[in-house]
């Protein structure tokens, strides 16, 4: 049974698309929610609409608004949960912008912007939020974990989407263990994800603190509107787009199964399994 009773949750990118659907979910499930992102009204709203959600009636959800990427933000938040004696149980990563031209046309502006949102922000949440995770654990055994978003880009790639790869590639890391595929066994040609989620596994886990990853394909968001959604269906087993909510089922799993650490759990209809085969 899937319950976050009595749990804090803080969300990036909590305000609209992924991040907002895995704070309804949790809401749900009874915990409350610290929304992070750049618009202020947006976040306010979205605290909003939790409240008929909420199952813990004396629960107030909060939001801090600010540029995810950038430290002070974070040293900012560290601030006001250590006054408001707020401790945070789980650490989602939904934070993200995508990308829509050839790296030759990216200016490199919109390439620092990309990075610092998707990947810089990821590594500065796990860095301060996981520490004072670990002061925790030296006190007691919480039941603590992180939730990194990546995405099917970075597994596969796509034109237009390079810098949009690589930033969500880092939380990862993907790398084939032996070039010369055709001399290896199934299990030597798998490809290993080596990057930010995997280190911290090891890392955190030694606290009980687990650290996995969500690597949602197209989700019918703010992300995807500009795209044809019938030809991107055509390329998916499943003949369609997911929906946010499907990768908030994921994440209440993953903020709930005490024993899942290091786990890259695919939501995206086949679509990965699909290139590949091609």
């Amino acid at each position: 049974m899937i319950s976050l009773a009595g749990k804090t949750a803080l969300i990036t990118g909590g305000s609209r698309g992924i991040g907002s659907a895995i704070a309804q979910r949790f809401a749900k499930e009874g915990a409350r929610c610290l929304l992070v992102g750049r618009n202020e009204a947006n976040l306010k709203a979205a605290c909003s609409d939790l409240l008929p959600l909420t199952a813990a009636a004396s629960w107030k959800h909060a939001f801090f608004p600010g540029e995810v990427g950038q430290a002070e933000t974070w040293d900012g938040i560290v601030d006001r949960l250590n006054e408001e004696g707020i401790s945070v149980d789980v650490l989602v990563n939904a934070a993200g912008v995508s990308q829509s031209s050839l790296l030759t046309k990216t200016s490199p502006l919109e390439i620092e912007s990309i990075l610092n949102t998707n990947l810089r922000s990821t590594v500065l949440g796990c860095r301060v939020i996981g520490k004072q995770m670990m002061k925790r654990a030296r006190n007691e055994r919480p039941n603590c974990s992180i939730i990194n978003v990546s995405s099917v880009m970075a597994m596969r790639g796509g034109t237009g989407a390079s810098v949009y790869a690589a930033s969500k590639a880092g939380i990862l890391g993907k790398i084939i263990v032996n070039l010369f595929s055709f001399a290896c066994s199934n299990a030597e040609r798998k490809p290993k994800h080596i990057g930010l989620t995997s280190a911290l596994s090891q890392e955190l886990g030694m606290f009980k603190i687990r650290v996995n990853a969500l690597v949602p394909g197209y989700i019918e968001t703010q992300m995807i509107e500009n795209l044809d959604k019938s030809k991107l269906s055509k390329q998916i087993p499943l003949g369609r787009v997911g929906k946010a909510e499907e990768v908030a089922d994921a994440a209440a799993f993953l903020a709930t199964n005490s024993y899942a650490n290091n786990c890259v759990l695919t939501i995206d209809g086949g679509l990965n399994a699909a290139f590949r085969g091609s």
